[in-house]
């Protein structure tokens, strides 16, 4: 049963070279995974929207929802490889312009994607993709991807659009983890003695 992705949000600070992340954001289309989330390898806390207190576990049960991890498929492995698509030989990205980012001045780059590449560029993952159209927002000083919009009207794939808005690049503050006081005590079990 597919699990609907309207609505979807997420807002907060990745920083790869640590393994680190706080997130904080839901998936409506799926009861409790809504609320905040913090990685610090090998930690992951988390509490649900309107939690006090957050519980703690390994990051490797996040699996590929993993947003500290840059490789395949976490969230950031696939924002690389959408971006990735606008460098396929079959494709044609058009200068739309420049305009104006919160970071400063960018260059839209808008290309129109096939069903065929994106699925190439995408694995498994890309299967959920039809034709679409993406852009991209290049930041004009560092050539940094500061925003990146994808949609799809695709019969075969039905619609879509997902946008990601990236900012501060490499001035992300420390990411910590949560004070011990805010934190669920776990039962130890017992020895059965």
């Amino acid at each position: 049963m597919p699990i609907g992705l309207a609505g979807t949000t997420a807002d907060g600070d990745i920083d790869l070279a640590n393994k680190a992340a706080h997130v904080i954001g839901g998936l409506p289309g799926v009861p409790g995974l809504s609320g905040e989330l913090i990685v610090i390898s090998p930690y992951a806390y988390f509490r649900t929207y309107g939690g006090t207190k957050y519980s703690s576990a390994a990051d490797s049960t996040l699996g590929v929802m993993n947003p500290a991890l840059s490789s395949a498929p976490s969230p950031a492995w696939l924002i690389g490889q959408i971006v990735g698509i606008a460098n396929d030989p079959g494709l044609s990205p058009v200068l739309v312009g420049t305009e104006s980012e919160p970071s400063g001045s960018t260059y839209h780059i808008r290309v129109e994607v096939t069903k065929n590449v994106a699925q190439a560029s995408l694995n498994s993952v890309g299967q959920a993709f039809g034709n679409g159209k993406l852009d991209l927002w290049i930041t004009q000083d560092s050539f940094q991807l500061e925003r990146l919009e994808f949609s799809s009207a695709d019969p075969s794939s039905g619609v879509a659009a997902f946008r990601v808005v990236l900012s501060n690049w490499n001035s992300v503050s420390a990411i910590l983890a949560p004070d011990p006081n805010n934190m669920e005590i776990q039962a130890v079990p017992s020895s059965g003695a």
